[in-house]
């Protein structure tokens, strides 16, 4: 018969005869053992210094986990932390798996579970191993979203990723001077509009763009709608720049803790606004563009509670992460640019492209509109 020392974690086997009320020492830290009957379905207990060491990370977990459902943008830690690469929460499970394994070998699954809690939930790990089948009747399109900031990288390899993905449709933010570059010309002979930052190119015909104001009081800032006419169904085509947390995060570094929760609300107030504008449609829906803002947060709930789906969330598979390859962190860690839709459509696939031409990755979705209802 084999037993856990409850102090130290260390297995001892015990004579075959013992009987209740005997007595057995560990051999490693001399600990009185529990008698022989009780012991049988022990799996042991974790020794106090790995307790001291896993429950604060369990806490950490439970916590983030706990505010992002609540809604990160309420308290400014957590607002702050939407920004912040998420995979540092899973760096304590390698060493905590290998001091388990020294010290309580039979419980070496706990740290294992926590680290999968990090990289799945936390991170936002999508996965989805069978494709939608396309609906018989439905029209096919390729839709694509790309923050191109201002073309300051470099403007042919923008063509080159706009050509290697072949949209029919694709909406643009920071992007007004991008035309003059190999852009314009990869978009040679498409309907093309333009309003402020936004740039609307499609293969499908297109109406002119109209301004949707969704600044809080005080500012000015503005998404466009335009109608698409896919088949023989106008739909309304929406693309959006929603304010950019940068401002909150460098105030955090001032100390400036209530810049923070107010840069999220300004974020919310356009959010709410474009919201109400979506709401007085009805029929088809599509919004794209550069969120500022990851699935766990208010501003996307916003948007899901207005009944639109995240094309990544819905067919996607791994991360999908949009934003990070130009910052000090050198890697794509969170997913700001989206591509939205309503019930008019379902999502079959939806790929993230390449952050060599500008600081956002593309997001690309191929989208079934649904035939119209009688």
């Amino acid at each position: 018969m084999r037993i856990d020392c409850p102090n130290c974690g260390q297995t001892n086997r015990l004579p075959d005869n013992a009987t209740a009320g005997g007595a057995f020492i560990c051999g490693k830290c001399k600990e009185k053992l529990p008698t022989a009957p009780s012991a049988k379905f022990s799996i042991g207990r974790l020794p106090w210094w790995l307790s001291l060491l896993t429950i604060p990370y369990v806490l950490v977990l439970l916590i983030l986990t706990v505010m992002n459902l609540i809604g990160p943008e309420r308290w400014w830690f957590t607002s702050f932390n939407l920004y912040m690469p998420q995979w540092v929460y899973a760096l304590p499970a390698a060493p905590l798996f290998l001091l388990f394994l020294f010290g309580a070998w039979r419980w070496a699954w706990a740290p294992v579970a926590f680290g999968l809690w990090a990289l799945g939930p936390l991170m936002g790990l999508q996965w989805h191993p069978i494709p939608p089948v396309t609906p018989p009747g439905s029209v096919k399109i390729r839709v694509m979203t790309y923050n191109v900031k201002w073309g300051m990288r470099n403007g042919s390899e923008l063509a080159a990723e706009i050509r290697r993905w072949n949209p029919d449709i694709i909406q643009m933010q920071d992007s007004t001077s991008v035309l003059k570059s190999d852009v314009g010309v990869a978009l040679s002979g498409w309907n093309i509009r333009t309003s402020g930052q936004y740039i609307i190119a499609s293969r499908l015909p297109l109406s002119e763009p109209e301004r949707v104001e969704i600044g809080w009081p005080g500012s000015s800032h503005h998404a466009t709608r335009v109608q698409v006419r896919v088949g023989d169904i106008d739909v309304a085509l929406f693309n959006v720049h929603l304010l950019s947390p940068r401002f909150g995060l460098i105030s955090v570094r001032r100390r400036d803790l209530d810049a923070m929760i107010t840069n999220a609300e300004h974020r919310l107030h356009e959010a709410d606004k474009l919201v109400g504008a979506i709401a007085r449609e009805r029929g088809p829906v599509i919004l794209t563009g550069d969120l500022n803002a990851p699935n766990q947060s208010l501003v996307c709930r916003t948007f899901f509670a207005a009944n639109l789906e995240d094309s990544f969330s819905a067919v996607g598979n791994g991360y999908g992460y949009t934003y990070g390859r130009f910052t000090k962190i050198q890697h794509s860690y969170v997913r700001i640019d989206h591509i939205l839709f309503n019930n008019r459509f379902i999502a079959l696939t939806s790929d993230v492209g390449t952050e060599e031409a500008s600081d956002h990755a593309p997001v690309i979705a191929d989208l079934a509109l649904l035939p119209q209802k009688p």
